[in-house]
């Protein structure tokens, strides 16, 4: 995204603002039911003031830690 953007002013949070409302504009609540209340939520979509990468950095950090966390429960059980 970073080169796509080069030029253009915006920054990497605008960005990603703007992939995250084309992409929901692209889901047809007949055709794709599921992935309606995905996007309806927010999902793809920064926090104001926080930098996205750390936002994607900390997700992503949570992700695992929590399947590292399942994996231990079903060890332990």
């Amino acid at each position: 995204m970073a080169a796509g953007r080069s030029g253009t002013g915006l920054s990497q949070s605008d960005v990603e603002q703007n992939y995250g409302l084309a992409l929901a504009a692209l889901v047809h609540p007949e055709r794709f039911p599921e992935a309606v209340p995905l996007f309806a939520a927010g999902a793809f979509e920064s926090e104001p003031g926080e930098d996205p990468e750390e936002q994607d950095f900390t997700f992503g950090l949570n992700l695992i830690l929590d399947g590292v966390e399942a994996a231990i429960a079903r060890r332990t059980r």
